[in-house]
């Protein structure tokens, strides 16, 4: 694997196997990209974060943040690429067990993926939005949970972060809500979603602060 065309396809793979629930083999394929002197800046940030993630949906939590930490200081003069790693930081503190801290970081990351247009990674930060709030019992997670089962259904990315299994819960019950309070053109829909997650973020930060 020592030319370019060889980084790409294992760069590509470890994605695949992560977004497809395998981290695992997410970790395999992207470990030797890490040793990988050639590999350009962008490609080095998002490896770490791939494989960090990985490493923290197996459990390794600590192990995980240290490459995510050492993303985020890649990505310290590239605010763009800064953008993924953020989402998998706020994933892994939640798996962890620290909302708060997921909080803090989709926050930084639905910014980040609205200055950017970088309208995947701002869909899933808004799955990761709905889940952590609805585990909290926040009012607003049923308006939450709708827009993001009408963004699974207009986009129809893989359910990563999330699983199957929640957007099957969200059918059963938040169905109408998707349909009845969510714009139907595809462009408004990913922004009302972003923005309302921004919002039902900061108002739960400023009721765990009283």
């Amino acid at each position: 694997m020592g030319s370019e065309e060889g980084y790409h396809a294992r760069y590509r793979l470890a994605n695949f196997h992560l977004l497809n629930g395998d981290p695992a083999k997410s970790i395999q394929v992207s470990t030797p990209l890490l040793a990988s002197p050639d590999l350009p800046v962008s490609m080095v940030i998002e490896t770490h974060a791939y494989h960090g993630w990985a490493l923290a949906k197996l459990g390794r939590f600590d192990e995980g943040r240290q490459h995510l930490r050492r993303g985020l200081e890649l990505a310290a003069a590239r605010p763009l690429d800064r953008t993924y790693v953020l989402l998998a930081m706020a994933d892994l503190e939640r798996t962890y067990g620290d909302p708060a801290a997921a909080a803090k970081q989709l926050r930084k990351c639905l910014a980040s993926s609205l200055a950017f247009s970088d309208l995947h990674t701002a869909v899933w930060a808004v799955w990761l939005t709905a889940a952590i709030t609805q585990e909290a019992g926040d009012q607003g997670s049923p308006e939450l949970a709708g827009l993001a089962l009408a963004c699974r259904q207009i986009t129809e990315l893989p359910p990563w972060p999330l699983s199957e299994t929640d957007f099957s819960a969200w059918e059963k019950s938040h169905s109408r809500v998707a349909a009845e309070t969510t714009p139907q053109d595809r462009h408004d829909l990913l922004l009302a979603a972003v923005e309302v997650s921004q919002r039902r973020l900061a108002q739960w930060e400023e009721s765990r602060e009283r």
